[in-house]
């Protein structure tokens, strides 16, 4: 019996199930038949102590069986009534004319995450004792004293190393919008990270502090206006004997990456340094969700199905920062039709207060399509088309492409007109003829090259 305590705590300790009352019904359910088990055939009763025996063994298989109803209809009512959670995105219709729309000196063309997370492993032997560390894969977007960066958190390369180096002594941060920006590291030394173990891991500290909410993702690094370091979490309340969101009352917890400090707001109420409350994870599921379930579960006909592509660079999104200092998320949709090509749209989801926007489009082909059309020019350098975007170029819709080598170093832009399938392959000039302020800005970048292509 001891043993199956000790493995409960295991499990719940590592695991970190979540502590709504469905889920605290469902492991109770378990452990119960684990008891049950062990209590009827592994336990030696005497001949006088086997009425006591069928005893519990009966009113547990009774509890048994209610607990297992209430879960079970928990968690059909959490997949199959899905139609609310439709109800509950905050979501605005618009015509594809209405669409951002690439301006001189308004919009700025992000460097590629996998460029900015290249460019800072190469940095990273300036960390002191830098054999304790490893670079995150996480790139964060955020606006930093009004400025477009990334924020790249340092991890600990594994437990030991952990003990040995007591904190991260750094974070890196990048200029998002600069073709040859280089990474720098800022000394604001933090303990408490994604990577960490035991009481000092982000994710346990946040779950610690937030009882019988649910997250949706994992933690965001973010940094205040002074550059202190910041995880963000998105959480939910989920309603009774359910699992199933309501997008209306998202909340944020904001975790201080160096005392261990976690509070929770809503979304209305967050800090304002926080661009990014709505965190990719939840925005890829909130895409899903306003994708699929317009008409429910039981839509067997799929009438009105759009279904995300999914390549975007984080979690099946791409951060875009907006001109007056917010950041979208930008996803587009295609039909539920194996091989098609052809966009019915795409969104913009505010990362701030998760207000979807979506674009309507009519003869346009989808992400994938153009992601192909950029790869097959480049087929025999075995450069790869990456972070694609739609915009409105010249009134046109226009798909906006980062070329990346083998190596994540940015090759040029591939601009593709989405509706008559002409494309324009946008050569940077070399890095070193451009100015140390030229930020990567349409039709502002000097020397730009425009070759014309008949596809």
């Amino acid at each position: 019996m001891a043993l199956v305590e000790v493995i409960a705590f295991g499990i719940t300790y590592f695991r970190l199930p979540s502590k709504n009352l469905l889920s605290i019904i469902w492991g109770n359910l378990v452990y119960g038949i684990i008891y049950t088990v062990i209590i009827y055939f592994l336990l030696n009763f005497t001949k006088e102590e086997r009425p006591l025996q069928k005893l519990i063994f009966k009113t547990a298989s009774i509890a048994i069986g209610v607990l297992a109803i209430v879960s079970a209809g928990g968690f059909l009512h959490s997949f199959l009534s899905v139609k609310p959670t439709w109800n509950s995105i905050n979501k605005v219709y618009s015509k594809s004319n209405e669409a951002p729309t690439f301006k001189r000196g308004e919009t700025p063309i992000a460097l590629a995450p996998k460029t900015v997370i290249n460019r800072v492993r190469k940095a990273s032997s300036d960390i002191p004792h830098s054999q304790y560390y490893s670079i995150s894969n996480q790139v964060q977007a955020q606006f930093f004293k009004n400025k477009p960066v990334y924020v790249v958190p340092v991890e600990y390369s594994g437990f030991w190393q952990m003990t040995k180096a007591g904190s991260i002594p750094v974070y890196f941060i990048i200029d998002a919008t600069r073709q040859n920006a280089t990474p720098h590291f800022v000394k604001r030394p933090y303990r408490y990270a994604t990577s960490a173990y035991f009481n000092k891991d982000a994710a346990r500290q946040i779950y610690r502090h937030s009882t019988s909410w649910l997250d949706l993702g994992s933690p965001q690094l973010e940094i205040d206006n002074a550059g202190k370091p910041y995880w963000v979490q998105t959480l939910y309340k989920s309603e009774f004997l359910s699992h199933r969101v309501n997008y209306k009352k998202l909340h944020v917890a904001v975790m201080n990456a160096q005392s261990g400090a976690v509070k929770i707001y809503s979304i209305k109420n967050m800090p304002k340094f926080i661009d990014e409350g709505i965190t990719t994870a939840i925005a890829n599921k909130l895409n899903t969700d306003f994708g699929k379930y317009k008409y429910g579960f039981w839509n067997f006909s799929k009438t009105g199905v759009k279904k995300p592509t999914g390549n975007g660079v984080e979690d099946g999104v791409t951060s875009v920062f907006n001109q007056n200092g917010t950041i979208s998320y930008f996803t587009d949709f295609t039909t539920d039709k194996t091989g098609s090509d052809s966009a019915l749209g795409y969104s913009m989801i505010n990362a701030r207060t998760g207000k979807l926007t979506f674009y309507r489009a009519n003869n346009i082909m989808d992400s994938d399509g153009a992601k192909n059309n950029a790869n097959q020019d480049y087929k025999a350098q075995q450069w790869k088309a990456n972070m694609p975007i739609l915009y409105n170029v010249n009134s046109r819709p226009t798909w906006v492409m980062t070329i990346l080598d083998s190596t994540s170093a940015i090759r040029g832009y591939y601009y593709l007109d989405a509706a008559i399938r002409v494309s324009m392959e946008l050569a940077l000039p070399q890095p070193v003829r451009l100015m140390h302020s030229d930020k990567l800005w349409l039709t502002v970048v000097p020397r730009l090259v425009i070759l014309i292509k008949l596809l």
